[in-house]
């Protein structure tokens, strides 16, 4: 962590980013990261090129964090933290932002990430990158407040699927365990991420699953939106699908502004779906990944099903 230490010294204005589309983990490493620049009285600045869920608005900090189009300056940034990326395109139109010799910090977790920054702090075997900051937080001397414990916490939960998948280690949980100790309130942090679904995502989230295709002898399961935003919690249509009896893969397909499409993919066996995203420019996690195109969403889908299928049938032999 020495040479991490100098991001956290002087008073240089700092662009503090993950990817887009960001989960648990990219907001709550983004926002621990800021407080940790805020007790150094360096300026720091949040910028996301997504808008934040409305699941992780609880976050303390969230309102900090601004997108490329809302900054009121173009000014360049000269020293930059990327969190929970694992190539540099995925942080999206916040490179516009970056001057050409800007120092970067890269600090991750996923597997894919090969170290595109001056300073890399890469730790494949965490279960989030808020687990790398834990240990950031703890060698460089931060304070950490109630409010980081917050964002670290959230950043385990998610990216461990509540505890449950595989990445879920004895040190993930005795790093929790401290959080709790330092205020931390577990009941209210699920109950902001997973259970405060409105009336009418619930109703269209049943929609979409009875209209919902099956492949594969039932194995692979796959939902197609038709309209930007026709449901706000897509993490909730994709966690149905793939609860299903027998269902291994939930794909979802959706419109997202800019004339462009995402898919979102979720695993629950063997088939490590963050290869499959990164063959088509995305990125992610072996069990939760996704990628944006622009073809015709009935050809992507066409395309990505026989693909999934491959690699299930050549996992288990």
């Amino acid at each position: 962590m020495i040479d991490l230490e100098r991001f956290f010294t002087g008073s240089d204005r700092t662009l503090v980013t993950t990817h887009i589309n960001p989960d648990g983990d990219a907001i709550g490493s983004v926002l621990a990261v800021c407080e940790f620049l805020d007790q150094r009285n360096i300026p720091a600045y949040p910028i996301i090129d997504s808008d934040i869920p409305r699941r992780f608005s609880f976050l303390p900090g969230r309102d900090r964090i601004v997108t490329p189009k809302s900054r009121r300056t173009r000014k360049p940034f000269n020293r930059v933290i990327v969190l929970d990326v694992g190539t540099e395109e995925r942080i999206g139109n916040v490179r516009d932002l970056i001057s050409p010799d800007a120092t970067i910090a890269n600090i991750d977790h996923h597997l894919s990430n090969h170290g595109f920054g001056d300073i890399n702090i890469l730790r494949p075997e965490c279960s989030a990158t808020t687990e790398i900051l834990w240990d950031v937080a703890n060698e460089l001397g931060f304070d950490i407040t109630e409010s980081i414990a917050t964002n670290l916490y959230t950043g385990i939960l998610t990216d461990t699927g509540r505890f449950q998948f595989s990445n879920t280690t004895a040190r993930a949980l005795t790093i929790c365990s401290e959080l709790l100790k330092l205020g931390v309130r577990p009941e209210v942090i699920a109950d902001h991420v997973y259970f405060d679904n409105t009336y009418d995502d619930i109703k269209r989230a049943g929609t979409l699953i009875a209209d919902m295709q099956l492949y594969h002898q039932g194995r692979i399961s796959a939902i197609r939106l038709h309209r930007i935003n026709e449901v706000q919690d897509t993490d909730l249509v994709l966690d149905l699908a793939l609860s299903i009896r027998g269902v291994q893969i939930a794909v979802l397909i959706a419109p997202i502004p800019g004339g462009k499409s995402k898919v979102s993919l979720r695993s629950k066996n063997h088939v490590d779906v963050r290869e499959i995203a990164e063959s088509f420019g995305g990125g992610g996690h072996t069990k939760a990944a996704g990628f944006r195109f622009r073809i015709h969403p009935d050809e992507m889908q066409e395309r990505l099903i026989p693909i999934l299928v491959d690699a299930m049938d050549n996992g288990a032999k």
